[in-house]
């Protein structure tokens, strides 16, 4: 069943300093975001989750975002205009039905279409990573553990264009999959994803970005 999510453009968020004050990101201010990943993280940001994301390049423009939210084999798909004005912008999400190891939250992993660039992410929360040498490991389906080096930041590691579409391939042959990863500071951790109905519910994203 469909359901339609309309968001008001997020309010600047104001830290304990005035010093600290950052807009709050948008659809448009996402999209002068150079850095591929930085970009497509914010896009999921603002119209996935609904947390601000920051880009102190730009104030954020007023606007109201539809969000069209429907099931599909069990994923979770939102669809939206690309805020680039081509194409539109997709994300499956899946929660891992248990929490991270050594936590009480569970981990969140996204795969989205924006634009025609694919990626891939998994969110850790309240596990922050270090900004160079991130490196996931992912286990399918009980298998020896692979390694990729991601980008992504805080709590979020991510592929995207080239490097994710292998990865979600993999994702598509596997029932499940476990991923691990060492945060900045505390022990490693692992996660894992019931992937059961993945390759019906990603058809819509393969046709969106052309694979």
């Amino acid at each position: 069943m469909t359901r339609t999510l309309a968001l008001l453009a997020l309010i600047p968020v104001f830290a304990a300093a005035p010093a600290l004050a950052q807009p709050a990101a948008t659809g448009q201010s996402c999209a002068r975001i150079d850095d591929e990943a930085k970009r497509l993280l914010c896009y999921d940001l603002v119209f996935r989750t609904g947390v601000p994301g920051v880009d102190p390049s730009a104030p954020p423009p007023a606007k109201v975002v539809t969000l069209d939210e429907q099931l599909v084999e069990g994923w979770p798909l939102t669809t939206a205009p690309s805020p680039t004005g081509k194409g539109v912008f997709m994300t499956l999400t899946n929660i891992s039905p248990e929490p991270m190891t050594d936590s009480d939250q569970s981990a969140k992993l996204t795969i989205s279409c924006a634009g025609a660039n694919t990626s891939i992410s998994f969110w850790f929360p309240g596990r922050y990573m270090s900004s160079e040498g991130r490196v996931l490991e992912a286990s399918y389906d009980g298998s020896k553990a692979e390694k990729y080096d991601v980008g992504g930041y805080d709590s979020q590691m991510s592929l995207s264009g080239n490097k994710s579409i292998p990865v979600i391939k993999q994702l598509m042959a596997a029932n499940k999959v476990k991923v691990s990863a060492t945060p900045s500071s505390g022990p490693k951790f692992s996660a894992e994803f019931d992937l059961a109905g993945l390759t019906k519910a990603i058809t819509p994203i393969r046709e969106a970005c052309g694979w």
